[in-house]
């Protein structure tokens, strides 16, 4: 019986992919889901010209167009998170700024 294995990379998407850069991406900034095994890097370039995206279709993290939230919207979010789990007895503590 054949017996398959089942292995996910999970790496940053930044400008360096791969080893010419002390830390790259897909050698030593990464994670297996699963055993690890190597990796033909032949066809990647050593710096990205911008960062890759994945997934554009979606328009989220690097391939987002909307703006990037202000100092102040992220504390009022974080505020009104406070708030709705001020009453759990097992949410974390919010940070003291």
């Amino acid at each position: 019986m054949l017996k398959v294995t089942n292995s996910v990379l999970v790496h940053p998407l930044t400008l360096d992919e791969r080893e010419f850069v002390i830390a790259a991406d897909h050698e030593h900034r990464n994670a297996w889901i699963g055993p690890p095994f190597p990796l033909d890097l032949s066809a990647l370039p050593e710096k990205a010209n911008s960062v890759p995206l994945q997934y554009p279709s979606l328009r989220m993290g690097y391939s987002t167009n909307v703006p990037p939230l202000t100092m102040e919207q992220r504390k009022k979010i974080g505020a009104n998170v406070t708030h709705l789990l001020s009453k759990e007895k097992l949410a974390a503590r919010p940070p003291i700024w």
